[in-house]
C-alpha cells in the first residue's frame, strides 16, 4: 500500500524547516556579533518568508501568524528603515525560538500555547510602525496637539523650463526582470508572474527578445528574454516586490520609476523590444500556486526590412512569428557562461538516515568477515602464497578505507547541538536573572550523529548548572570585581582519536566546603574521611547529591551531576572536573568519534580475549619486580618514571582469576583520564591490533560493571571491550570493602 502524498510532504516541509530555521540562527547570531554580510539579513528574511509559506500550505495558523510579523519587521531593517538594536535583536532570537517550538509542536502533532505567540506577535507590531520621515507630503499641516509644535508645509514654486521633467513620485513603475535557469528548474514560471502584475494594474507588457539565438540552436531549458512592465505609480514598490519573494535570486529584478516606454516599432527599436498583448482567462487563483490555462500573445507584424531571420513554418503553427533582431557575438559567448555559472547541481541529496544505518550495519559485517577471512588463512598449516598475502592486506585496507568513508557520512559538525544550547542560556538566564553570555569553538568538529542526538540532555543539564550554580549574581559580581556578564564556553576539538568537549564558566568555582558538608549530611562520605580537592569535586557526580536548598525547574530534585556522568559514560565516554574557587569551573567531557567501529587492542586475561580502546592507552609496559611495590593486600602500584600509580588487576576486579602473584609474566597497559588522574592495567598478555565492531550490551543486559560492550572476534567468538573508568570505579569499591 502506497503512502499518503501528503504525508510524504509534510515530511519534506519538516526537514526543510529544519534546515531554514538552522540558516535563521546562523543569520541572527553573524547580525548580534557584528559579522554579518551584506545578504546575511535577506538570508535571514528568506527563510522566515519560507517557513511561512509552508506553514500557510498546511494550515499552522498560529506559525503563520508569528512568522508573518516576523518577516514584516524584518523586511524594514533589510530596507533600512529600521536599526537592527540589542533590544531587537533579542526580540528576534525569541521569535526564531517560537518558530522551533511551533515547527516542532506542528510535528508532533500538539496544540500549542496562542498566549506566547500573541505576545511576541504584539512585541513585533511595536517595531512595525509607519516612519515619520517615509510619510507622503501633506498640502497642510495636521492640527496640532496639546503641546506640540504645529507646521505648514509651503511647497516651492521653482521654473525650471518647460522642458524640465516630471517629479519622480509622479512616475510610473518600470519593473524589469530576467529570468535565471534556476527559475524554471525550481518549477516557476515567468507567465504567472506576469499574470499576477496584470491584476495588480500592469497598463504595458512588453519582452526583449533581441539576445535569443536563431531557432535551431535555441537550448529549451536557457531562459533569454527579458520581460519588462508599466506599472502606475500607485501601487507601492513593495508590493510589486512581494510578488518575486519566491524568486528571489532566481532572476534579475529592477524596479524604478521612469516614463513609460513608447510603442515605436519593434524592428526599428535598436534593442529589439517587442510590445506583447497578453490575455489570461480562467486563471485560478488558490494558496497554492497561480495557474493560467490560457496565454494568448499578439504580437505586430514586422515590416519587411526587419533584419529578423525567417523562422520556422512549424513553429508558425503554435505562435505568431517573432521578431528576432541579429544577436551581437560577443553577448551570445557570455550569455551561456553566466547561466552555466548558474545552474551548478546541488553538491548534496537528502538520504534517509535508516539507509545509512544498513550500511554502516554491513559495513561492520564486512569487517568481520575481513577478519575471521583472515585468521582463517594464518591457521593453515601450508605456506599461504605472497600474491594470496597481498591480496588479504589489500583487502584489510580496503575495508578500513571503505568503513572510515561510511562513518564519515554520519559524522556532522557540533554546530546544530551547540545553537541548541545557546536558547537554554538565555532561557535559563532569564530565569535567574543573571547577565550571560554563550561563547562558542570548534563548531565544525565532527563527530557521529548519534552521539550528538543523546549528548543533547547531558550537554543541556551541564550548560544550565553552569549559569544556575556556576554564575554569580550580577550584582555579586561587580562586588568581587567582575564584569556583570558572566561568559559560559562551549568548545570542542579532536584530540587522540576522540573528541574532547569543554564546559567552562567564569563563575565563583566549587565551594569545596559547602560539597564536604552536603556529602557528610547525605552520608555519602564519613565524617573524619581526608578529601583530596580533586575528591571534593567529584562528589558532585554522585548519586543523590545536590546542593540546591528548593526544587525548580532548573535543580534541586536530586538527579544531576550522577545522572549526567552516566549518560556520558554509556556513549562510551568520560567527564571530568576542574575547578578554581572564585574564578572558573570547566566540565570536560572526552567521547569517541562513533559507536560503530573502533581501533582497539585485543589483550588476555586468563583464558578470556578481551578488547581495549586504542585511545585509551598511553603506552605497554612489561613490569619488572623492583618496578611494582604492594602496599597493601589490594593495592598495588608501579613506578613509572618517578610516578607512582596504581595497578587494577583486571582479571581479579572482573571475577576470572585470583589476584597475580608473580608480576614478571604480565603486561600493564598504562592509561589516563581527562582529569590527568593514570591509572595501570594488569593483563596477562597482548595479542593483536586490530578494528572491532561495537556491539552495545544494554538493551540486553543492562549496565554491566567494567565492561562497555563487547565485539565479535574472527574466530566468531564474542569478546568483551573494556570500560576503563568502571574499572577504576570496581577497584575502589574493592579497595574500599577490603579495607573495612
Amino acid at each position: 500500500m502506497s503512502s499518503d502524498p501528503l504525508d510524504e510532504i509534510r515530511v519534506v516541509f519538516f526537514q526543510e524547516c529544519a534546515e531554514l530555521l538552522e540558516e535563521l540562527e546562523d543569520g541572527l547570531y553573524a547580525m548580534r556579533d557584528g559579522t554579518e554580510t551584506d545578504d546575511t539579513v535577506n538570508a535571514v528574511f528568506r527563510a522566515v518568508h519560507s517557513i511561512k509559506g509552508g506553514a500557510g500550505a498546511f494550515g499552522l495558523d498560529l506559525l503563520v501568524s508569528v512568522s508573518h510579523q516576523f518577516e514584516t519587521v524584518l523586511d524594514k531593517v533589510r530596507s533600512d528603515q529600521l536599526d537592527p538594536t540589542p533590544e531587537l535583536l533579542d526580540l528576534f532570537m525569541r521569535c526564531a525560538d517560537k518558530l522551533q517550538d511551533l515547527v516542532q509542536a506542528a510535528k508532533d502533532e500538539r496544540d500549542a500555547d496562542p498566549a506566547i505567540c500573541d505576545e511576541l506577535v504584539a512585541a513585533l507590531k511595536q517595531y512595525d510602525q509607519p516612519a515619520g520621515a517615509s510619510a507622503p507630503p501633506q498640502p497642510a499641516a495636521a492640527p496640532a496637539a496639546d503641546g506640540d509644535v504645529a507646521f505648514t508645509v509651503a511647497p516651492l514654486d521653482l521654473d525650471f523650463g518647460e522642458d524640465d521633467a516630471e517629479p519622480a513620485a509622479d512616475a510610473d513603475w518600470l519593473v524589469t526582470f530576467t529570468p535565471h535557469v534556476d527559475l524554471y528548474q525550481r518549477g516557476n514560471d515567468c507567465c504567472h508572474l506576469v499574470s499576477i502584475l496584470i491584476d495588480m494594474g500592469a497598463t504595458n507588457v512588453g519582452v526583449d527578445a533581441s539576445q535569443s539565438p536563431v531557432w535551431d540552436d535555441l537550448p529549451a531549458e536557457t531562459p533569454f528574454m527579458v520581460w519588462t512592465l508599466t506599472m502606475p505609480s500607485a501601487i507601492s514598490e513593495a508590493d510589486i516586490r512581494e510578488v518575486f519573494e519566491f524568486v528571489d535570486g532566481d532572476c534579475d529584478l529592477k524596479v524604478e520609476q521612469g516614463e513609460t516606454p513608447p510603442a515605436a516599432d519593434p524592428a526599428a527599436d535598436d534593442m529589439g523590444f517587442v510590445p506583447l498583448k497578453l490575455d489570461i482567462e480562467d486563471a485560478t487563483d488558490d494558496d497554492v500556486d497561480f495557474v493560467p490555462t490560457k496565454l494568448a500573445i499578439d504580437v505586430d507584424e514586422a515590416p519587411e526590412e526587419s533584419t529578423a531571420p525567417e523562422v520556422d513554418p512549424a513553429v508558425k503553427a503554435t505562435a505568431e512569428a517573432v521578431a528576432i533582431a541579429p544577436k551581437p557575438e560577443s553577448k551570445k559567448k557570455s550569455a551561456p557562461a553566466k547561466q552555466d555559472a548558474k545552474s551548478e547541481a546541488s553538491s548534496t541529496i537528502r538520504v534517509d538516515l535508516n539507509r545509512v544505518d544498513r550500511l554502516i550495519n554491513l559495513i561492520g559485517e564486512l569487517v568481520i568477515n575481513q577478519s575471521m577471512l583472515a585468521q582463517g588463512f594464518q591457521s593453515l598449516s601450508t605456506p599461504v602464497s605472497q600474491q594470496l598475502s597481498d591480496g588479504l592486506n589489500d583487502l584489510r585496507q580496503l575495508t578500513r578505507d571503505i568503513q572510515d568513508s561510511v562513518m564519515a557520512i554520519r559524522a556532522q559538525p557540533i554546530k546544530p547541538l551547540f545553537r541548541r544550547m545557546s536558547r537554554i542560556v538565555r532561557e535559563t538566564g532569564e530565569s535567574t536573572g543573571k547577565n550571560v553570555q554563550l561563547v562558542t569553538e570548534g563548531e565544525a568538529t565532527e563527530i557521529d550523529k548519534t552521539i550528538i542526538e543523546r549528548l543533547s540532555d547531558p550537554l543541556t543539564h551541564m550548560i544550565r548548572n553552569a549559569v544556575d550554580h556556576g554564575l554569580e549574581t550580577p550584582d555579586t559580581r561587580t562586588e568581587n570585581g567582575k564584569e556583570e556578564l558572566g561568559t559560559v564556553r562551549l568548545t570542542a576539538v579532536h584530540r587522540s582519536g576522540r573528541v574532547v568537549i569543554e564546559v567552562a564558566d567564569d563563575g565563583a568555582g566549587i565551594n569545596r566546603k559547602k560539597v564536604r558538608e552536603i556529602a557528610i549530611e547525605k552520608g555519602l562520605v564519613a565524617a573524619d574521611a581526608e578529601l583530596t580537592d580533586s575528591e571534593i569535586d567529584n562528589l558532585l557526580f554522585m548519586p543523590g547529591f545536590s546542593t540546591a536548598k528548593e526544587v525548580s525547574n532548573l535543580s534541586g530534585r536530586g538527579v544531576g551531576m550522577d545522572v549526567v556522568k552516566r549518560s556520558i559514560q554509556n556513549l562510551g565516554g568520560r567527564v571530568s572536573l576542574e575547578s578554581e574557587p572564585g574564578k572558573r569551573s570547566v566540565f570536560t567531557i572526552s567521547l569517541p568519534l562513533t559507536l560503530a567501529v573502533m581501533d582497539g587492542m585485543i589483550v588476555r586475561i586468563d583464558d578470556q580475549l578481551m578488547v581495549v580502546s586504542l585511545s585509551e592507552i598511553i603506552e605497554t609496559i612489561r613490569p619488572t619486580s623492583t618496578s611494582i611495590q604492594h602496599l597493601t593486600p589490594s593495592q598495588s602500584v608501579i613506578l613509572v618514571r618517578g610516578e607512582y600509580v596504581p595497578i587494577i588487576d583486571v582479571g581479579y576486579e572482573l571475577g576470572f582469576r585470583p589476584r597475580v602473584k608473580d608480576t614478571s609474566e604480565a603486561v600493564v597497559l598504562l592509561s589516563e583520564t581527562e582529569s590527568g588522574d593514570r591509572s595501570a592495567l594488569l593483563v596477562d598478555g597482548i595479542l593483536d591490533q586490530r578494528q572491532v565492531v561495537i556491539k552495545g550490551l544494554e538493551d540486553n543486559y543492562g549496565d554491566v560493571p567494567g565492561v562497555a560492550a563487547v565485539t565479535i572476534l574472527g574466530d566468531g567468538n564474542i569478546a568483551l571491550i573494556l570500560d576503563v573508568d568502571g574499572l577504576l570505579r570496581l577497584s575502589e569499591t574493592s579497595r574500599l570493602s577490603t579495607a573495612a
